[in-house]
């Protein structure tokens, strides 16, 4: 494999129904803050406020220009939309495969990055929320990284191929035999 890096970022067209709900707040704001009742113009301004700046800046910032994963021949890069990057060496990579959450009668898709050791991955849960996961989700075993491609136009298997290309590379390489050479 020739490749150094693939990125895949999301995508702007993805972000367009939440733009056209941030858009139909804000509308719905300026209009509160036009009425004659005190309560419904502090809705209003606090509707704009939220939804129009806070709902932008997000946009702008945190969405549009930040990649979703970023898969290198180091490791896997997850840029998660709440928390600080996380990262994993191949050396750690157990196994990536497709894993579903069900929250009540929705089913949610993520490409899951598993371990050998959690304790080594940059930026990853703790052992409490870890715990917590795998009590909601039932999930024997809860991955390291979650990747989740949404408002992106790439799918779930999209992402799972290219890591199991660069995971095989990995393991085909000189650095794979001197890691997991026994000295004893």
């Amino acid at each position: 494999m020739n490749k150094e890096e693939v990125v895949f970022k999301r995508s702007s067209d993805g972000m367009l129904t939440w733009f056209a709900g941030m858009i139909v707040f804000v509308f719905g704001g300026i209009l509160m803050v036009n009425s004659d009742e005190v309560r419904n113009r502090v809705i209003g301004v606090i509707s704009i406020m939220l939804f129009g700046g806070v709902g932008l800046f997000t946009i702008l910032f945190r969405v549009l220009w930040q990649p979703i994963v970023s898969i290198s021949n180091e490791g896997v890069k997850v840029y998660p939309r709440a928390k600080k990057e996380q990262f994993i060496t191949w050396s750690n990579v157990k196994r990536v495969e497709i894993v579903t959450q069900r929250v009540g009668v929705h089913k949610q898709k993520f490409v899951g990055v598993f371990a050998i050791d959690d304790t080594l991955v940059e930026g990853a849960s703790g052992s409490l929320l870890k715990g917590a996961t795998k009590l909601v989700t039932g999930w024997r075993e809860v991955p390291a990284l979650l990747i989740s491609p949404y408002f992106s136009d790439v799918t779930h298997d999209e992402i799972l191929d290219v890591l199991i290309e660069f995971h095989q590379a990995y393991q085909e390489s000189e650095a794979w035999m001197y890691e997991s050479y026994d000295m004893s």
